[in-house]
C-alpha cells in the first residue's frame, strides 16, 4: 500500500484511491509509473534533471500529444485518459495495464518488423506536418541501448517507450509513452526542450538505422 504522504495527497486530488496504487513499474525522465488496481497503470509527472532543464509538460500539452498519437498512429494507440487539476499544471495519465507483453527491442524485432516499418513511415509524416516525433527509446531504453553498443552487445538494445503485446500469439506493437518530442518551437515550447528533443531524435534514428539492418 502507498505510504508516501505527498503521493497520496496528489492521487487523492484526482479522485483516485491510494489503496489501489501498487508496485512502481519504472521511473522515467518525466514520469513515475505505477500499477493502479489490476487493470490500470498511472503516470505522474515528476521533477528531474530533464524537467529542470526543459520544464514540465502541462495537461493541455499532454492531451494534445495524445490526440496526435490517436490521429496518426491509430493502430498502435493504447486508450489513454488524462486527469488534471483546475489550473492544468498538475495531471495524471491512466492507461490499461497490459499483462501479456514485453518491451520492444532486438530480441523480438522480427515479430513485428513490418509493423515497425509502418510506424516509422507514419512518424515521418508526423515530423513533417506537426514538427513532433515519437520518443522511441525513452530514458531507460536510451541508456540500455547506448550501453549495448559500448559493450559490443547490440542485440540487447531496447525501445522502452514501445511495447509488444501478446508476443507469443498475436504480436502487436503499441505506443506506451504519449509524450512526443518537440522538434520545432512554438509558443508553448522552451528553447532547451526543442534543442534536447531534436538531439535525442537524431540519436534515436541513428540507433534505429544500425539496429534494424
Amino acid at each position: 500500500m502507498l505510504e508516501n504522504r505527498d503521493l497520496i495527497e496528489r492521487i487523492e486530488k484526482f479522485g483516485l484511491e491510494p489503496y489501489k496504487v501498487g508496485e512502481e513499474i519504472t521511473v522515467g525522465s518525466q514520469h513515475l509509473v505505477m500499477r493502479y488496481g489490476y487493470e490500470k497503470v498511472i503516470k505522474l509527472p515528476r521533477n528531474s534533471l530533464r524537467t529542470h532543464i526543459t520544464g514540465r509538460f502541462n495537461a493541455s500539452a499532454v492531451r494534445h500529444h495524445i490526440d496526435l498519437i490517436d490521429k496518426y498512429f491509430t493502430q498502435f494507440y493504447v486508450d489513454t485518459e488524462v486527469l488534471s487539476t483546475t489550473d492544468g499544471n498538475d495531471y495524471l495519465i491512466i492507461q490499461d495495464y497490459l499483462s501479456d507483453g514485453e518491451y520492444f527491442g532486438k530480441s523480438n524485432f522480427h515479430l513485428v518488423k513490418d509493423q515497425f516499418s509502418e510506424l516509422l513511415k507514419i512518424n515521418k509524416n508526423l515530423m513533417k506536418n506537426e514538427g513532433k516525433s515519437l520518443d522511441f527509446f525513452g530514458f531507460h531504453g536510451l541508456m540500455m541501448t547506448t550501453s549495448s553498443f559500448l559493450t559490443g552487445k547490440a542485440k540487447n538494445y531496447l525501445m522502452s517507450n514501445l511495447f509488444l503485446d501478446s508476443p507469443h500469439s498475436n504480436p502487436r506493437l503499441l505506443i506506451m509513452d504519449t509524450n512526443l518530442s518537440e522538434l520545432k518551437r512554438d509558443h508553448d515550447d522552451g528553447y532547451m526542450r526543442v534543442v534536447l528533443d531534436s538531439l535525442m531524435n537524431k540519436v534515436s534514428y541513428n540507433y534505429i538505422g544500425k539496429l534494424t539492418i
